[in-house]
C-alpha cells in the first residue's frame, strides 16, 4: 500500500460503505463532486464481486466498531495494491483510529476530519499561487491564538485577534477562525447570531470553527448557522490556508448535499466509473 498522495486525474475513487448518514454524507458528496471518476459499493463483498477499474483511492466508510473480516480486507488489498487508502470512522467507532486494520494502518481517521484529509487524496489541495488577505481569530487568549496568527502570517495574510467577535475598529475581514475556547457548541440560531456579529464590512467572510471532538449535531448546527468549515483538533493547516485564498480560487468544502446521495448503488452519474 502506498501512502496517501495526490492522485492522477484519470484514476477512480472507490467509496465503500455508508454514504447517507450525517457522519459521511458531506464527505461522500465532496468525493462525488471532485473526483473525475467515482465507483460506489455498499460493502467490501460488493467491491470484490464488481471490481472497479483503475482505482487510485479507496475510501472505506465504517459505521460499526466491528471491523470487516480480515480475509476480505486482504482480497481488497490484492485487488488494488497500489491505491491510496482512507478509513473514515463513524461516530460509533471513531475512537479506534489506532487499532490495526489490514491495508488501512496509519490512515484511519474519525469522520469529522474528512475535510483535512480528502482534498489531498483526491488532488484538490491548496493552490500555492493564490493570494491571502485577512483573518480574524476569535479565542479566549492571545496564547491560544498565537499559533493561528503565525499560520495566517505564513500565508501573507493580515491577522487580528479578539476575545469577542464584534472586534472594534476591524473591517473587511476575509476569514474568521473561531476557537472553541470562545465558540462552544450551540444551536444553529445561536451560531447565526454569532456570525452576524463579525465586522466584515463590504465583504462576506468565510468562517471556520476549531473544536475538540464535535458531534454530528454540532456540525449540522454550525453549518446551518453560517459556518463554512469545521475542523477537529488537532487539525491540519491546509484547510485554513485554503480559506485564505482568493475567492475565485477557493475550494467550496461546504456545498449542500445533492440529490445524488439518494441514488441506488447501480445508478452511475456521468463522472462515475462502473
Amino acid at each position: 500500500m502506498q501512502p496517501p498522495a495526490t492522485q492522477a486525474r484519470s484514476e477512480t475513487l472507490l467509496w465503500i460503505g455508508d454514504r447517507h448518514s450525517l457522519d459521511f454524507a458531506n464527505a461522500y458528496e465532496f468525493c462525488e463532486s471532485q473526483s473525475p471518476q467515482l465507483a460506489y459499493r455498499n460493502n467490501i463483498q460488493s467491491a470484490l464481486q464488481r471490481p472497479a477499474h483503475d482505482v487510485g483511492v479507496i475510501v472505506l466508510a465504517q459505521s460499526q466498531r466491528q471491523s470487516p473480516p480480515d480475509h476480505l480486507l486482504r482480497q481488497l488489498d490484492a485487488a488494488h495494491p497500489n491505491s491510496s487508502r482512507l478509513n473514515l470512522l463513524g461516530v460509533l467507532c471513531e475512537a479506534i483510529t489506532r487499532s490495526p486494520l489490514h491495508g488501512f494502518d496509519g490512515v484511519r481517521e474519525p469522520w469529522h476530519r474528512w475535510k483535512e484529509v480528502l482534498p489531498e487524496l483526491v488532488g484538490k489541495g491548496r493552490d500555492e499561487t493564490a493570494v491571502a488577505h485577512s483573518v480574524l481569530i476569535v479565542s479566549s487568549s492571545i496564547a491560544t491564538a498565537e499559533s493561528l496568527i503565525d499560520l495566517a502570517c505564513s500565508a501573507d495574510a493580515t491577522a487580528v485577534w479578539s476575545r469577542t467577535p464584534d472586534a472594534k475598529g476591524v473591517r473587511n475581514i476575509d476569514a474568521v477562525w473561531w476557537d472553541d475556547s470562545v465558540a462552544v457548541p450551540t444551536s444553529a440560531h445561536s451560531w447565526a447570531r454569532r456570525t452576524l456579529m463579525i465586522p466584515s464590512g463590504n465583504r462576506t467572510a468565510k468562517q471556520a470553527w476549531l473544536v475538540n471532538s464535535p458531534r454530528p449535531q454540532d456540525l449540522s448546527n454550525a453549518k446551518s448557522g453560517g459556518i463554512d468549515l469545521v475542523l477537529s483538533k488537532p487539525h491540519r493547516i491546509e484547510p485554513l490556508l485554503q480559506m485564505l485564498e482568493d475567492s475565485q480560487q477557493k475550494l467550496d468544502l461546504s456545498a449542500p448535499i445533492k440529490s445524488v446521495l439518494n441514488e441506488p448503488e447501480n445508478a452511475l452519474p456521468k463522472n462515475r466509473a462502473a
